[in-house]
């Protein structure tokens, strides 16, 4: 069968259209995402301002600085994907928009930092669905939802993690025979008095573990019961390495005074974050 020149020439003129038309669709969505992500940061700025004031004041948080640009990479990893997907914005995730604003109300006038802080998260997050539609949305739901990480979360859980290495120093103290007298966070040594801070609690290794353990999760490829495994792991691993190391230095200021506790403060902690 002959082939008609003309008519495959004009084939391939509109497929060079199309696919024009397509990438100038894509890029208006994702200046649309962007400009109204930008908007909506200005529009509630508070909650902006608390979560950067706790991710430059306090070294639990300190991640914070890192997660966006994370999921900017993880995203621009998905460019070839997305590049082949329809742009189809799906106003119905305005609905969605329209319920996290109602919790950033209710959150701001009760003062729950976390009600409204991932409220102005999540309204983030909900743009690429409105403005692409759900099947990039779909494409890109792993770098979306890792900007939950920005959230300055789980300080309820500072106390409980402060008296786990309270209980574990104590406990492993005692097994080795040095008598130790315990008042709340407080313990007694015969060669002197040692408290668990905030510091000591571990929670910062613990959120750091955490989002590394996600992301690795994702660029691995692994199922759910693997990222699940793996979690596992990091959660056990900055607990129990916590624990380990104020031991660490328990021990190292019976036997070489501050000195040896100030030289191995940091580096243990770091040795633990690493492992």
């Amino acid at each position: 069968m002959a082939s008609d020149p003309a008519a495959l020439s004009r084939a391939a003129i509109g497929a060079k259209a199309a696919s024009r038309g397509a990438s100038a669709d894509l890029r208006g969505g994702i200046a649309a995402v962007v400009l109204v992500a930008l908007g909506s940061v200005a529009l509630l700025l508070p909650s902006w301002q608390t979560m950067v004031a706790a991710w430059d004041g306090n070294p639990t948080f300190g991640h914070g600085w890192v997660v966006l640009p994370i999921a900017l990479w993880l995203a621009w990893r998905q460019r070839a994907h997305v590049a082949a997907l329809p742009v189809r914005p799906w106003p119905a995730a305005l609905l969605g928009i329209a319920g996290l604003a109602a919790l950033w109300i209710v959150g701001a006038l009760a003062g729950v930092n976390a009600a409204h802080q991932f409220a102005a998260v999540g309204i983030v997050q909900l743009l690429p669905l409105l403005f692409l539609g759900p099947a990039i949305a779909a494409r890109l739901w792993f770098p979306t939802a890792f900007l939950a990480f920005l959230v300055p979360f789980g300080d309820f859980l500072l106390e409980p993690m402060m008296d786990w290495t309270a209980d574990f120093t104590v406990l492993a103290l005692q097994a080795t025979g040095i008598p130790v007298y315990r008042e709340g966070l407080h313990f007694e040594l015969p060669t002197g008095k040692w408290s668990v801070v905030e510091a000591c609690s571990g929670l910062r290794s613990l959120q750091t573990a955490l989002m590394v353990g996600v992301a690795a999760g994702e660029l691995t490829r692994l199922g759910l019961w693997g990222r699940v495994a793996l979690l596992l792991v990091a959660f056990l691993t900055a607990l129990v390495g916590n624990q380990v190391r104020v031991l660490m230095l328990v021990v190292a200021g019976i036997g070489g005074g501050n000195e040896a506790v100030a030289q191995l403060h940091d580096t243990a902690g770091y040795v633990v974050l690493a492992i």
